[in-house]
């Protein structure tokens, strides 16, 4: 989210990643400043993107860094689509919420 004010969902947090790692390796420490997260929070989302497979480890010059997979990269692409329909607005202001009373 740029230029804005609120929260991120967890969708654009993903995306801002993903977007990130999207064809170079990069370190932890650089995701978690770019991508404005917290040490714990950044693991877990290493830790849920790695096991759903959208994120994987690669090693280089003796450093763990992480690279987008190709389901990462098609996340991006649809999620970029997704945010074109919305105008680029911060999806998670965008998107209604449904509350269902009887």
């Amino acid at each position: 989210m740029k230029g804005g004010f609120g929260r991120r969902s967890r969708y654009e947090v993903i995306d801002s990643i993903l977007s990130l790692c999207f064809e170079d390796p990069t370190k932890k420490t650089r995701i978690m400043y770019l991508c404005n997260l917290s040490s714990e929070r950044l693991q877990w989302y290493i830790e849920y993107l790695t096991r759903i497979g959208f994120l994987e480890v690669i090693w280089e010059h003796g450093k763990e860094c992480y690279r987008a997979t190709e389901s990462g990269r098609k996340f991006v692409g649809g999620f970029q689509e997704v945010k074109a329909l919305f105008g680029h607005q911060n999806i998670s202001k965008a998107s209604p919420v449904f509350s269902y009373q009887r």
